[in-house]
This record gives C-alpha cells, structure tokens and sequence, in this order.
C-alpha cells in the first residue's frame, strides 16, 4: 500500500478524454448544426448569467415567468450554432413547439444542461 500515490491533475484529464470537448456536425430534420458538447467553465457561466439577466429587468425585478423560455433558449444558444429568431412569438414558437432544445440536449453533456437550469434557477427564484 506504501507505493500508492495520488494522481496527478493530468493524468485524471488524459483518462477522461478530449471528446467531449470536439465540436460535432449533426443533422435535425436534414438541417447541419455544429454543436459542441460539452461547454468550457466561461461558456457555461455566461449561460447562466444570460438566463438570469433574460429574466431581470435593470430594476432589478425579476420575471419568473420567463424563466422556461430564457432557460430553453439560451441552451440551445450554447451548445449549437444557430441563429434563434428576435421576434418574441417566433422565438417562443421555434423553443416550445419544435424539437430543437430536446434534440439539442440529446446531443451534449445532459449533467451539464442540467447544472445549468439548476443553477439559474436557484438564482432567479431567490431573487
């Protein structure tokens, strides 16, 4: 038992692999989407602090309501490189109609998406 040791940092991040981090082309309804599959500590934050201003007017009133909305497309934002519609009935039309955010999850870190809701969440519901 003497000769074991702790392992090193890098070799955890060896044995784990870099796939998660490669960009992937994947087809939804014959349309090419390059997604990323995982997102690095930034990206995520930023998606987070996207929902949570999406949901915050510069009073500081929180919209709640909005959350599901906010949550849905700013997944989709960043894992897959699209263009989601400005307009508010588009947009709302093309997150909660389509397949997009659920394909889109099908196809990244679920643990991840899932942190990212979550922690939004706990943000926007205290405030």
């Amino acid at each position: 038992m003497d000769d074991i040791r702790r392992v090193p940092a890098n070799t955890i991040v060896r044995m784990a692999g870099s796939k998660g981090w490669q960009e992937k082309v994947v087809l939804w309804h014959g349309v090419k989407i390059l997604v990323h599959p995982f997102l690095h500590y930034s990206e995520y934050m930023e998606t987070i602090n996207s929902i949570v201003d999406y949901c915050t007017t510069e009073d500081g009133t929180v919209h709640a309501e909005l959350f599901d909305l906010a949550s849905r497309a700013a997944v989709i934002g960043a894992y897959a490189l699209v263009r989601l519609p400005s307009e508010m009935d588009d947009l709302m039309y093309v997150v909660f109609h389509s397949d997009l955010y659920d394909f889109i999850r099908s196809e990244v870190c679920l643990e991840q998406t899932e942190s990212i809701v979550r922690v939004a969440r706990e943000i926007v519901c205290r405030g």
